[in-house]
């Protein structure tokens, strides 16, 4: 006498990609680690703000849980009008807002979360609301702002009349994904 049982084990997918648009490059494009997804131009004051949108693909056949990471790659320091250390990303804040659909996310309701609802976080740190859950096939669209804000006097205004180097950051995004256990329903 006999019996035997027969089990097969298929592995999942786990594949995500991300678009981006900005105001330099205003239609989509797949996010690499050499893309540009902020105006290299952009001199920041108090008040200026950039937003990047993004476009969130689950092209895996299992779901996942996203977030994402703003990031200091390098800088360069100076001193103040004040005669202070200056770090420019110090100064900076950035937000996300996530969104089912594009029209959610124009940049006016971007910008106004920015003062409101929205966290805002400082450079190197996770949003605490960036746990995103995304569907196989599915697709997210998110805002992120990244901004000096308004309070910001002369503790960041540079000393170039005294040859102070101009301060600068290359910032990086990093969007990370873990595979979850539950869809979203």
């Amino acid at each position: 006498d006999q019996d035997s049982a027969r089990n097969s084990f298929v592995v999942g997918t786990l594949d995500l990609v991300v678009e981006y648009k900005n105001d330099v490059n205003p239609e989509y494009r797949e996010m690499t680690e050499y893309s540009a997804l902020f105006n290299d131009q952009a001199l920041y004051e108090p008040g200026y703000t950039q937003v990047v949108y993004f476009k969130i693909h689950n092209k895996g056949d299992i779901p996942f849980q996203y977030q994402f990471m703003v990031k200091e790659n390098s800088f360069t320091d100076s001193y103040s009008v004040l005669g202070d250390p200056l770090h420019l990303p110090d100064y900076l804040r950035f937000g996300i807002i996530a969104a089912e659909t594009k029209l959610e996310l124009d940049r006016e309701i971007a910008r106004s979360h920015v003062d409101q609802d929205m966290e805002v976080c400082h450079i190197n740190t996770y949003p605490e609301n960036s746990n995103l859950i995304l569907n196989p096939g599915g697709t997210h669209y998110a805002a992120l702002i990244v901004y000096m804000p308004t309070w910001i006097g002369n503790e960041a205004n540079y000393d170039r009349a005294n040859g102070a180097p101009q301060p600068q950051v290359t910032l990086g995004v990093t969007v990370y994904a873990q595979q979850t256990d539950t869809p979203m329903s």
